[in-house]
């Protein structure tokens, strides 16, 4: 039997994975490409993605798993 927060620790440590590894992946990309511009907008589509798709999803999942009534 798995706990709820045991399950939201597990989402947890996968999204980091996958959040390290997208940053890994876009400093790869910036190389020879840094400038003031690029950096703005990368702030800006960071802000827009995070506020507009994933905040959501993020609290959608997290009330859809701590609302278990069993543990799984």
């Amino acid at each position: 039997m798995v706990k709820n927060r045991t399950l939201l620790l597990i989402a947890c440590f996968v999204w980091l994975i996958a959040g390290i590894n997208i940053v890994r992946i876009g400093l790869l990309a910036y190389v020879g490409h840094i400038t003031v511009f690029n950096i703005i907008l990368s702030i800006i589509v960071f802000c827009l993605f995070w506020f507009l798709i994933f905040n959501r999803l993020v609290n959608k999942h997290t009330i859809r798993i701590a609302g278990y009534e069993t543990e799984k």
